[in-house]
């Protein structure tokens, strides 16, 4: 199974999404943040072995893969951040509906938002798992007050209800709930062996496939528009710039500024101010004040990012501007990358080549 989504101990909580970064090269390294490890690539379809039917009770009105998911983050929530923090599990789930429903959760005085998170994170949950794993008499009063408490609880609330809306499918939050709180009451009307086998059926065969035909049919559609060339390999590309020094071989080191998205918008990595996640720009204004608000260059060479990259880049030259649209089998093919590219997601970037220099 593909567990990238399914990390919700309490360790996990302390740890706020953000981008997957440095999009364009290849995905070989281990990721920081523990909740967008990948434990396993996603296998073939035709390779994977076949299924068992999961035994549901009764499931009518109810989204069958957000029940599911529902039923795998409930047991990391009662099992995993319930014991540790000792925070009301009512008050939990209620904030992970307001959350889910991309509305802002106040407590005690506090607003915690989906752009304040992070901080909210930092002050009011994170010290706190800290003297929990510290403690090791178990005994440990964790929260000062109610205040505390309540606060604590609707940012762990916050945190798990806006990740659902960074799940690669249309989440239905009353499921979701609904599986937090059967498994709650030991009610739940889907063991825990059919929610995974839910769950890995979607992210091993149907999304995998779905991804697949769609970003085809996107792709075919982009070949009509005015300008867009396409190479032997498939790529789709438009110059808008042709530049002057062109890179030739794949040692070559190349500086660029881009902008990468899914074949919905959504932009999954860049290092252009104006194009950055507000997650990313708040992070570069914490850690390099002086550089905010300033698009920030990176340099590579050529054999170190996906094949679309590097052909891409051989078709402008120094001070070169394209548009790149890249299939799944020339970006990360099945496996995908990070938490907002899915298996056989094609995608676009715009690039700006500000240098070449030859190896």
């Amino acid at each position: 199974m593909k567990k990238i989504f399914l990390k919700f101990s309490a360790l996990a909580i302390a740890v706020s999404v953000i981008s997957c970064g440095n999009a364009g090269t290849k995905n070989d390294s281990t990721d920081a943040d523990s909740t967008k490890k990948v434990a396993a690539k996603i296998p073939q379809p035709q390779k994977m072995a076949p299924l068992t039917p999961p035994e549901f009770k009764n499931l009518e009105n109810i989204d069958t893969l957000s029940y599911a998911y529902g039923c795998v983050m409930s047991r990391q929530l009662i099992d995993g951040i319930l014991p540790q923090l000792n925070v009301d599990f009512n008050a939990i789930v209620e904030n992970i509906e307001k959350a889910a429903n991309k509305e802002s959760i106040k407590a005690e005085g506090v607003t915690i938002t989906e752009s304040n998170l992070r901080d909210m994170v930092a002050e009011h949950i994170s010290p706190k798992i800290i003297a929990a794993m510290r403690d090791t008499t178990g005994t440990a009063k964790i929260f000062n007050s109610d205040k505390e408490k309540k606060v604590g609880a609707a940012v762990v609330g916050a945190e798990l209800g806006y990740s659902l809306n960074k799940l690669p499918f249309q989440i239905d939050t009353k499921s979701v709930v609904a599986a937090l709180n059967d498994s709650y009451n030991n009610v739940a009307k889907m063991n825990e062996t059919a929610a995974m086998e839910t769950i890995d059926r979607f992210f091993s065969i149907e999304l995998p496939a779905k991804n697949k035909k769609e970003s085809a049919e996107w792709l075919e559609k982009i070949k009509g528009k005015s300008g867009v060339q396409s190479t032997k390999s498939g790529l789709l590309y438009r110059i808008v710039k042709p530049g002057t020094t062109k890179a030739t071989k794949d040692t070559d080191v190349v500086k660029v500024i881009y902008t990468g998205r899914t074949r919905k918008g959504v932009v999954f990595d860049s290092n252009r101010w104006s194009d950055m996640p507000e997650e990313r720009q708040a992070m570069a204004k914490a850690q390099a004040p002086d550089k905010a608000g300033k698009d920030n260059p990176i340099e590579f060479p050529l054999n170190r990012v996906i094949p679309g990259w590097t052909e891409g880049m051989k078709l402008i030259g120094k001070g070169g501007k394209i548009e790149l649209w890249i299939p799944s089998e020339l970006a990360y093919g099945e496996q995908g990358a990070g938490m907002n590219i899915g298996p056989n997601e094609a995608l676009f970037f715009e690039v700006e080549l500000l240098d070449v220099t030859s190896k």
